[in-house]
C-alpha cells in the first residue's frame, strides 16, 4: 500500500457575502482541474532533480539556528545556518529561508472516505484520526487542517504553533468550522 502526497497551490478568496458551502463549491471548482500528475507532483518532482546532498542540507540550513550553544555541534550547524550559499539561495527563492516566516497560510489535507471494514473479529473500528503535520516545520504554516472519514465519521485535526497564532483564535476557527459543517 502506498500513500502519495501532492501539492496544489492556488489563490482563492473567501466571499463573505455568500454561504460557506458556496465558497467550498467555488474552491472545489478551482482546485479540481489541478488534480493531475502534472500539477500535483510538480513541486516534489522539481526538488527530486536536486542533488540529494542539497536536499539534506535544506533541513540543516533551516534548523541549524535552533541548536543550543551548549550542544557539541553548535558551532558547525550555526555557522552553516548563517552561511550564504546555494542552499540558502534556493530557500530564499522559495521564500522559505526563515522559520519565523510562514510560507503558507493554511494547508488542508484530506485522506477522503477510506473504505476499511468497521468490524475486525470482536474489534470495531470507531474512527481514524490523521495527524497531517510534518511536511513543513509547523512554524512555517499558520494552520494545518487534516480530515479523514472512516466508519461514517469525519475526524478533523487543527494543528498550529501557539507562538504564531494564539489558542483563542484557533478555538474560534474550530467553532466556526464546526458550525458550518453541522448545518443541516
Amino acid at each position: 500500500m502506498g500513500f502519495f502526497a501532492g501539492l496544489v497551490n492556488l489563490k482563492n478568496r473567501y466571499n463573505r457575502k455568500t454561504v460557506f458551502w458556496e465558497n467550498a463549491r467555488r474552491l472545489h471548482q478551482a482546485v479540481t482541474p489541478l488534480y493531475t500528475n502534472r500539477h500535483l507532483f510538480r513541486e516534489p518532482l522539481l526538488w527530486c532533480y536536486l542533488d540529494p546532498a542539497i536536499l539534506e542540507a535544506i533541513h540543516f540550513k533551516l534548523l541549524g539556528g535552533l541548536v543550543p550553544p551548549h550542544f557539541t555541534r553548535y558551532q558547525k550547524l550555526s555557522a552553516f545556518h548563517k552561511q550564504k550559499d546555494v542552499v540558502g539561495s534556493l530557500l530564499k527563492r522559495k521564500k522559505m529561508e526563515s522559520l519565523g516566516k510562514p510560507i503558507m497560510g493554511t494547508a488542508v489535507t484530506n485522506l477522503t472516505r477510506l473504505d476499511f471494514p468497521e468490524q475486525y473479529g470482536d474489534l470495531v473500528l470507531d474512527r481514524l484520526i490523521m495527524n497531517p503535520g510534518g511536511a513543513f516545520p509547523p512554524a512555517m504554516v499558520n494552520l494545518v487542517l487534516g480530515a479523514v472519514t472512516i466508519a461514517g465519521k469525519l475526524s478533523l485535526v487543527l494543528e498550529y504553533v501557539e507562538d504564531t497564532v494564539d489558542t483563542e483564535t484557533m478555538e474560534k476557527i474550530r467553532d466556526t468550522a464546526m458550525a458550518f459543517l453541522l448545518v443541516p
